[in-house]
């Protein structure tokens, strides 16, 4: 399974959100899209890394995002609370042995350390880029395609038995 750890403040929202929607909760409906891109190139599921998963129970941030077009069935949990996301991300990789693959996007590093190189680095200024979603499908890999999982090497194309 390959998972991306999602903030959310400066990756789904920047400066500008704000003042568009002076909410707290904020949310660009083109910044979810990039998101979007990123779930549908790699097959990638998300975990709520954003000091969000304080505020608003998995359900309400489900709701939220969907709210914002956010794909379906796509946020599976929320990190722990420990000391800095980065070991956050790591105590949540330590209890799930069945993540193949992994990425973060974050629009602060200075408590990433340990993950910094699996790590897309946003700006609350501009939130998430196309160069961002260009780094997540490359840290996370595509998808395999249904054709390529059926063939076994046959440059035909055609399932082999």
């Amino acid at each position: 399974m390959k998972i991306l750890f999602l903030d959310i403040d400066g990756v789904l929202n920047c400066s500008d959100t704000f003042k568009d929607q002076p909410r707290g909760d904020a949310i660009d409906d083109d910044m979810v899209r990039c998101i979007n891109r990123v779930i549908d190139v790699t097959g990638c599921k998300i975990i709520i890394s954003s000091a969000w998963r304080f505020c608003y129970t998995l359900p309400v941030l489900r709701r939220k995002l969907g709210e914002h077009g956010l794909l379906p069935n796509t946020v599976i949990g929320v990190t722990g609370r420990g000391d800095g996301r980065g070991n956050e991300i790591l105590a949540w990789l330590a209890l799930h042995p069945e993540v193949t693959c992994w990425a973060a996007v974050d629009d602060d590093s200075f408590d990433m350390g340990p993950v910094k190189d699996r790590l897309a680095h946003t700006s609350f200024q501009t939130g998430i880029l196309g160069k961002h979603v260009d780094q997540l499908i490359l840290l996370l890999g595509e998808k395999e395609s249904e054709t390529s999982s059926l063939t076994s090497g046959n440059d035909s194309g055609r399932m082999t038995p």
